[in-house]
């Protein structure tokens, strides 16, 4: 899930909720129902988190 796999890979990088939004230029909020399975990020939110961790 993606919840799941961010939340982990934002604590491994020792990130913030409000950090990764920041970097991912979304609203924090956008992050914390990600994580709290309340939302599905969309296709441009997803590019941008994956920007933010250098993920290709």
């Amino acid at each position: 899930m993606v919840s799941n796999g961010l939340k982990k890979i934002r604590n491994k990088h020792g990130m913030s909720i409000s950090e990764l939004a920041r970097r991912a230029n979304v609203n924090r909020m956008t992050i914390t129902n990600i994580e709290n399975m309340k939302t599905t990020p969309n296709l441009d939110t997803v590019i941008a988190i994956c920007k933010v961790f250098e993920m290709k």
